[in-house]
Protein backbone atom coordinates (compact mmCIF):
# COMPACT_ATOMS: atom_id res chain seq x y z
CA UNK A 1 0.00 0.00 0.00
CA UNK A 2 1.45 3.58 -1.06
CA UNK A 3 0.35 6.85 0.64
CA UNK A 4 0.87 9.99 -1.34
CA UNK A 5 0.73 13.14 0.36
CA UNK A 6 -3.19 14.26 0.12
CA UNK A 7 -4.53 10.66 0.45
CA UNK A 8 -7.42 9.64 2.92
CA UNK A 9 -6.66 6.63 4.93
CA UNK A 10 -9.93 4.53 5.86
CA UNK A 11 -10.44 3.00 9.16
CA UNK A 12 -9.49 -0.75 7.29
CA UNK A 13 -6.46 0.43 5.52
CA UNK A 14 -4.99 2.03 8.88
CA UNK A 15 -6.01 -1.13 10.18
CA UNK A 16 -3.83 -3.05 7.69
CA UNK A 17 -0.88 -0.55 8.34
CA UNK A 18 -0.94 -0.76 12.19
CA UNK A 19 -1.89 -4.73 11.56
CA UNK A 20 2.14 -5.19 9.07
CA UNK A 21 3.47 -2.46 11.30
CA UNK A 22 3.42 -4.52 14.72
CA UNK A 23 3.98 -7.99 12.68
CA UNK A 24 7.56 -6.52 11.43
CA UNK A 25 8.13 -5.49 15.23
CA UNK A 26 7.32 -8.38 16.34
CA UNK A 27 9.28 -10.67 13.98
CA UNK A 28 12.12 -8.84 14.33
CA UNK A 29 12.18 -9.29 18.01
CA UNK A 30 11.50 -13.00 17.95
CA UNK A 31 14.65 -12.63 15.46
CA UNK A 32 16.77 -10.74 17.60
CA UNK A 33 15.56 -12.74 21.06
CA UNK A 34 16.65 -16.09 19.30
CA UNK A 35 19.98 -14.93 18.03
CA UNK A 36 20.60 -13.09 21.77
CA UNK A 37 20.08 -16.54 23.41
CA UNK A 38 22.18 -18.23 21.27
CA UNK A 39 24.94 -15.99 22.02
CA UNK A 40 24.83 -15.94 25.68
CA UNK A 41 24.42 -19.93 25.54
CA UNK A 42 27.46 -20.06 23.64
CA UNK A 43 29.25 -18.00 25.72
CA UNK A 44 27.92 -19.82 29.01
CA UNK A 45 29.20 -22.90 27.17
CA UNK A 46 32.53 -21.21 27.03
CA UNK A 47 32.84 -21.30 22.99
CA UNK A 48 34.46 -18.18 21.77
CA UNK A 49 32.92 -15.69 20.10
CA UNK A 50 32.02 -12.25 19.64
Amino acid sequence: MTVDAGDRLTREDLARLLWVTYRRTHDAAHIWLRETAARVGRRMAGEPGE
